[in-house]
C-alpha cells in the first residue's frame, strides 16, 4: 500500500531516554506494518470515543448496587448506545 519512497519519522518531543522499552515495541510495530497499526489505533480510538460518548450522554456511575440491577443497567446502556449509532438515511 505504501510506496518504496515512504518514510516514517518519529521525533520525541524530550530526552530519548524518557521513552523506555514500552515505546521502543510500539515504534517498531509502527515501523514494520504502519497500515495495520493505524488500524488497530483507529479501532481502538473509536472504542474510546464510544465510551466517552455513553459516559457523558448517561452518567459516570453505575449507580446500582446489586447484581442484577448493574447487569440490567449495563445493558440498557449498551442497547440505547446502539440505538443512538443506528443512521436510518432515508
Amino acid at each position: 500500500m505504501f510506496d518504496v519512497e515512504t518514510a516514517v519519522y518519529v521525533i520525541p518531543k524530550r530526552n530519548l531516554a524518557r521513552i523506555g522499552f514500552e515505546w521502543l515495541r510500539v515504534i517498531e510495530r509502527i515501523v514494520e506494518m504502519p497500515y495495520r497499526f493505524l488500524k488497530m489505533y483507529f479501532k481502538r480510538n473509536l472504542s474510546e470515543a464510544g465510551f466517552s460518548a455513553d459516559k457523558r450522554r448517561f452518567g459516570w456511575l453505575i449507580r446500582q448496587r446489586r447484581g442484577d440491577r448493574r447487569e440490567m443497567a449495563l445493558f440498557a446502556v449498551g442497547l440505547l448506545h446502539n440505538l443512538f449509532a443506528v443512521r436510518v438515511v432515508g
